[in-house]
């Protein structure tokens, strides 16, 4: 699950969910690369909220990220 609020106001501007594929083999890792439509955005400071669940192992991680929307020029 992916969520962005707006700094200051607590505001979910985008709400993202989706289901990742099995690992194949041993793997324990993998890498999602995720393009995130942020062009409705006014300039401002917002943070990426993650919440990934490995439903084998029954554990959760909850990552974050701020980032910084800047008037272009």
């Amino acid at each position: 699950e992916y969520q962005i609020t707006q700094n200051g106001t607590g505001t979910g501007v985008l709400n993202y969910t989706e289901e990742a594929s099995a690992l194949q083999g041993s793997a324990s890792q993998m890498t999602v690369k995720k393009w995130l439509p942020l062009n409705s955005l006014t300039p401002g400071s917002y943070t990426l909220h993650m919440k990934v669940v490995d439903r084998n192992r029954g554990q959760t991680v909850t990552p974050s990220a701020t980032f910084t929307i800047i008037q272009p020029d």
